[in-house]
């Protein structure tokens, strides 16, 4: 993956991390759910580029705990 692609890929996960935890503050828990749900199918498409800086798995995990 190249820089300017790894940068936009982070920007977008903090963008739908954002979105969940708004839902999440706003008391819209089961649309705070959904979003968990978007954003650990849309990144898990790219683990294997990403893990060599980020856990998906464990972030997801820890995520799904604030939502739940």
């Amino acid at each position: 993956m190249r820089f300017l692609e790894e940068l936009k890929l982070g920007a977008e996960y903090c963008e739908k991390y954002a979105e969940i935890m708004i839902e999440k503050a706003n008391g819209n828990d089961e649309q705070a759910f959904k979003l968990w749900e978007n954003l650990c199918e849309t990144f898990g498409r790219y683990e294997f580029e990403i893990e060599r800086y980020f856990d998906h798995w464990r972030a997801m995990a820890t995520i799904k705990i604030a939502v739940e």
